[in-house]
């Protein structure tokens, strides 16, 4: 009987600190959220219940928690709603107790210990930027189409061979993937596209398309022929797109003066052009390679067979310590652990205890930096 008032005892405590976490409307992301591990003791000095030494130890563990962020507290009474404890936290230090577990508890011969894991946060609110997420880019499985107008100079052509070239490459080895359209294996311009099948969906890629086309700027003077070069960079998910990126850039092609004389660009400066044209796309892709390293990205949650699972995993940048904080039907924030942590998806537990997993909104979800 001891032992079940106890617990009874201590679930009211956990009760008084979350409504009073939620009752100051505490945004986590703002917050220096820590995650620490306490074991209180109580000596066993004279013959007192089971219930008595537990609260003891778990004022040890209490003061454990105000010590590691330097408060000192030298003594405290705990009343049974909890009140007093938390008021003499919050009115002594600027500590906010989010969640708390009982782990373990028990006792021998000589003490009762109670091991208690805190999730708090110290100090001052900071404003801060949500957490990103990366994309795994290493070899990733990147395609390449390439467009050009009929107008365009006969020698003023693109090659996808040599765009090809120059983005296997760049510092992130893609796995860069072109087939000519069989219907234009003759021609130098034309549609080139992707066609091998693959033996399985790549969870990543990056879909390149260049399009290019002519355009003629006359003078009183003098006539230019200017290429106008449209670059539409994606990367995407299981066919979600996370990042788009379009650019346009004009490069000069061939001038000629009245008489139909050559000057400024020409037939002859065109390898020298065309190699800036290659090295204007790579460096663009590069950019939005390196904008892959940290991404604000939503993540969602999923309940699978009675186990939440999280929709990204290590690859993407989830660590083992990481805190999962999502929100219940009725907005009450419900802090989550990492338990097994994958390469593209993690499983995650509740670090209090939830009767209906079913209450967890999945989709508003933020994942915050571990201790």
């Amino acid at each position: 009987m001891t032992l079940v008032m106890n617990r009874y005892f201590l679930i009211i405590i956990k009760l008084a600190l979350v409504v009073c976490a939620v009752g100051k409307q505490v945004n986590a992301n703002d917050f220096d959220l820590r995650s620490d591990t306490f074991v209180g003791v109580a000596p066993i000095t004279a013959d007192l219940d089971d219930a008595t030494y537990s609260s003891r130890a778990f004022n040890d563990a209490i003061r454990q928690l105000m010590s590691q962020v330097g408060v000192n507290i030298e003594s405290f009474t705990l009343i049974e709603d909890g009140k007093i404890l938390f008021d003499q936290i919050q009115s002594k230090s600027n500590i906010t107790v989010h969640e708390y577990q009982i782990d373990e508890e028990g006792r021998d011969d000589k003490a009762y210990k109670v091991k208690v894991s805190f999730l708090y946060s110290a100090g001052i609110p900071k404003v801060s930027t949500s957490r990103c997420l990366k994309i795994p880019t290493y070899k990733i499985e990147t395609n390449i189409s390439v467009r050009s107008d009929t107008n365009v100079l006969p020698w003023a052509h693109l090659s996808a061979n040599e765009i090809s070239d120059q983005l296997t490459n760049l510092s992130f080895s893609p796995n860069v993937r072109i087939l000519r359209n069989p219907n234009d294996r003759v021609k130098t311009s034309g549609l080139y596209t992707l066609s091998k099948k693959q033996d399985k969906k790549e969870k990543y890629s990056l879909n390149v398309r260049i399009n290019y086309e002519q355009i003629l700027a006359k003078g009183i003077l003098s006539k230019s022929h200017l290429m106008l070069l449209s670059l539409d960079v994606k990367s995407d998910r299981l066919n979600q797109i996370l990042l788009n990126d379009f650019r346009e850039h004009q490069f000069l092609i061939d001038r000629k003066e009245i008489g139909n004389i050559s000057i400024s660009k020409s037939r002859s400066d065109w390898d020298q052009t065309k190699e800036a044209i290659y090295r204007y796309i790579a460096s663009v892709v590069l950019q939005h390679v390196d904008n892959l390293e940290c991404l604000q990205i939503s993540p969602n949650l999923k309940l699978s067979k009675g186990r939440i699972k999280l929709n990204f995993g290590s690859e993407e940048g989830v660590k083992s310590n990481d805190l999962i904080l999502t929100r219940d039907k009725v907005g009450q924030q419900i802090f989550l652990k990492v338990t097994q942590l994958n390469k593209h998806d993690t499983f995650l537990t509740p670090l209090s205890a939830i009767e209906d997993l079913s209450s967890i909104n999945l989709k508003n979800v933020a994942i915050l930096d571990g201790s």
